[in-house]
């Protein structure tokens, strides 16, 4: 498995897994300052489920632009 595929599957299992034990509100707002290309963003996303909000901002706009495109292509994260 490569690195990139790794970097999915954490964001997809231990990070959701992360979040979910945070108890957060089911309505939760995040912010992910200095969110990179994403990583927790996604994570965040998907351990909400729809049911709150996570706002991504970095000062890179080459990352703004792949978690952009990331965000746009996925029909649920």
């Amino acid at each position: 498995m490569n690195t990139h595929e790794q970097v999915k599957q954490w964001e997809n299992g231990e990070g959701v897994a992360l979040f979910q034990g945070l108890g957060l509100a089911e309505d939760a707002e995040i912010l992910d300052y200095g969110c990179g290309f994403g990583h927790y963003t996604f994570a965040a996303s998907r351990a909400l489920n729809g049911r709150g909000t996570v706002y991504a901002v970095d000062i890179n706009k080459k990352c703004m632009k792949a978690v952009g495109k990331v965000s746009s292509d996925r029909t649920t994260l």
